[in-house]
């Protein structure tokens, strides 16, 4: 199975794409590579997504 994480704002900006398959467990983010506030995230793949989940940066 393969898919993306997708990582954007709150207003359904798409700030980055990860590219990720069954042997996927971990993924880190450079604090640095965003800005202060809220975003979402959530898994994309051929049978469908997920819920999206909240990170917030401050």
């Amino acid at each position: 199975m393969a898919g993306d994480i997708v990582l954007f704002r709150e207003d359904g900006t798409e700030v980055k794409r990860y590219r990720v398959t069954s042997a996927f467990s971990d993924l880190l983010l450079d604090e640095g590579d965003l800005s202060e506030g809220t975003y979402f995230y959530k898994v994309v793949a051929d049978k469908g997504e997920s819920a999206a989940m909240k990170i917030v940066r401050e």
